[in-house]
């Protein structure tokens, strides 16, 4: 009983572990980071007519979040605290002088692969957890990684640090997360109608993320996959306490 309280609340409560982060929490710092830099490159876009607050609003939010989660190990903190001055200094370049943006982005993006490099050792050298957990997991992360990469390209010349891209990547993404909802829908029928809500935000965004002769929708890219990833976190505490039940 005690062992299953404890991993529900290490789901919900991201920093009741203290100073030593649990994997679950590498999963979520991981994807915050990730989120940071999608909504920064949705907020800079150069193919559209005017900014939407929103994505600052997001980003700001996200990175005060990230702050907050690193905050008891100093490596961690260190690689946040370079994305937080290089953000700083970006929201100081005059929006005449777009041409100087990519400089920090740049930067805030070098450091997000730093931070999800190190995460991701981390995650390689522990024991996986649950099968439902972890597609959840990863299919996120997938999901973030797409919507990073779909906003980069906005940039043309932009580099992607955290991920080796070339010219299969999109289509290898695409399928990555497909599998990952097929694989969760046929083992979790109790989950089945919000998948299935999800996997359908999911698709109706996908063409825009495919073919970029539709034009450029970041302002949509970032709302359908925001919806997608964060519907899937929702479902992490039912999978924890099943995990938890079986074990005990």
């Amino acid at each position: 009983m005690w062992f299953r309280l404890i991993l529900i609340l290490l789901l919900v409560l991201p920093n009741i572990a203290g100073a030593q982060l649990a994997p679950v929490q590498w999963y979520d710092i991981r994807i915050q980071a990730f989120s940071v830099c999608s909504h920064l490159l949705a907020y800079y876009n150069p193919n559209q007519e005017g900014v939407d607050l929103r994505h600052a609003e997001v980003y700001r939010e996200r990175l005060g979040v990230l702050k907050q989660q690193v905050a008891q190990e100093p490596e961690l903190s260190r690689i946040v605290a370079q994305m937080t001055d290089s953000v700083d200094e970006l929201e100081t370049v005059p929006v005449q002088q777009p041409e100087l943006h990519p400089e920090w982005l740049t930067l805030v993006l070098m450091a997000q692969a730093e931070l999800d490099q190190q995460l991701a050792e981390r995650a390689e050298a522990v024991a996986p957890p649950s099968s439902g957990i972890a597609v959840v997991q990863e299919l996120r992360l997938d999901i973030e990684r797409f919507l990073l990469l779909y906003q980069s390209r906005a940039f043309g010349l932009l580099g992607m640090y955290g991920m080796v891209v070339d010219e299969d990547t999109v289509e290898q993404l695409d399928a990555a997360i497909l599998h990952g909802f097929d694989v969760l829908q046929a083992q979790r029928d109790e989950h089945e109608p919000e998948l299935a809500r999800l996997n359908s935000y999911y698709n109706f965004i996908r063409p825009h993320l495919l073919e970029q002769q539709r034009g450029w929708v970041p302002g949509s890219a970032a709302y359908y996959l925001r919806q997608t990833s964060e519907g899937l976190a929702h479902l992490l505490p039912s999978l924890a306490q099943t995990a938890a039940s079986t074990v005990y």
